[in-house]
């Protein structure tokens, strides 16, 4: 109930639509936005294979659909279907691909033969952002990774290049081994551990405070800074209150990582 009331208040503010797959996610939505007085916007959840949430086709797509367009305050705005992280390697990426574009497809014809609004049709994440964007029957595509980027999703000809790092400091060496003050608990590791850009060096461990380094040629001083780009940006992210903005060796800004902590 918190969520759904914090979502209706910023419809006083924001133009906001929001995805339901069942009677129970209409009710409460409805609720909250009497409740704030305010019109909210909603898509229809279709599963379109990644079977997490969404409805399951055509004719629940439409009974939902009705729904919604029937319940006040309420504004039926469309349909949505994600298919989760494609990268280039996933022997599955084809299939998924055209399951999602003929699986929006008939739901959205269904919806329209039955009279009901589809202005929205959403999909696409960062890694099947280019096959979205050739979709003419998409309009609103869902990425969100291609911002900073993540270097498991190389291979995909995507136009986006990797831009954040954690900044980590050499608090210990010996004979090769560099030490650094950042590990598991500043740098998200679960699609694997981060890769130091430095070319002399090779990550050997990581651990919860610190990362250990095998370094090729001369030591970094104590107290020099250690670039480690992380594999899964978005959890880093919430490992953080803050964040900088660079422009080469140059801080631009520093700004509060405002939705840490928070599901929704």
């Amino acid at each position: 109930p918190g969520k759904a009331d914090r979502l209706a208040r910023l419809g006083r503010d924001a133009q906001v639509a929001v995805a339901v797959d069942s009677q129970h996610g209409v009710d409460a939505i409805a609720d909250a936005a009497g409740r704030a007085r305010v019109d909210v916007g909603v898509l229809v959840d279709v599963d379109v294979g990644l079977a997490r949430c969404g409805v399951t086709g055509p004719d629940e797509a439409v009974a939902l659909g009705r729904i919604v367009a029937g319940t006040p305050r309420l504004r039926l705005r469309g349909i949505m279907g994600y298919e989760g992280r494609l990268r280039a390697a996933n022997a599955e990426r084809g299939r998924r691909i055209t399951q999602v574009e003929t699986g929006l497809g008939a739901v959205r014809q269904a919806i329209a033969a039955a009279g009901l609004p589809c202005e929205v049709v959403s999909s696409g994440g960062t890694s099947t952002f280019l096959q979205a964007v050739a979709d003419p029957a998409i309009n609103e595509i869902q990425a969100g990774t291609y911002a900073l980027m993540e270097t498991d999703l190389s291979g995909l000809g995507l136009p986006f290049v990797p831009a954040l790092t954690v900044s980590a400091m050499v608090i210990s060496r010996r004979g090769s081994r560099v030490v650094l003050d950042a590990g598991r608990k500043s740098i998200s590791c679960d699609y694997g551990p981060p890769t130091p850009l430095p070319l002399e060096a090779a990550l050997t461990a990581i651990n919860e405070e610190h990362t250990t380094l095998r370094w090729d040629g001369e030591l970094p001083g104590f107290g020099a800074r250690v670039e480690l780009r992380p594999l899964h940006v978005r959890l880093t992210f919430n490992l953080h209150d803050e964040v900088w903005l660079a422009r080469g060796d140059k801080v631009i800004d520093r700004l509060p990582v405002t939705a840490r902590g928070r599901s929704s």
